[in-house]
């Protein structure tokens, strides 16, 4: 029997890239990790991956959505 949706191994390993490709593109290039750094990042399981920064072009006020209306139509 085929199964619907990926294994738990295979969410993880998604989670695991995005969230390097996430620190790889970070503005400021003093908290990219260098190349090496990254390729060690998705070859080894237990290597501590960063919080990557947020990015700058979104804060708390845009996240919010505090002066759309849902009554807004186009």
């Amino acid at each position: 029997m085929m199964h619907m949706y990926p294994s738990i191994n295979f969410q993880k390993e998604v989670i695991k890239v995005v969230h390097i490709a996430l620190l790889c593109t970070q503005e400021a290039l003093s908290l990219r990790p260098s190349m090496s750094t990254a390729l060690k990042m998705l070859a080894k399981d237990d290597y501590p991956l960063p919080a990557p920064s947020n990015p700058p072009f979104i804060d708390e006020l845009t996240m919010e959505l505090n002066n759309i209306t849902q009554s807004t139509s186009f």
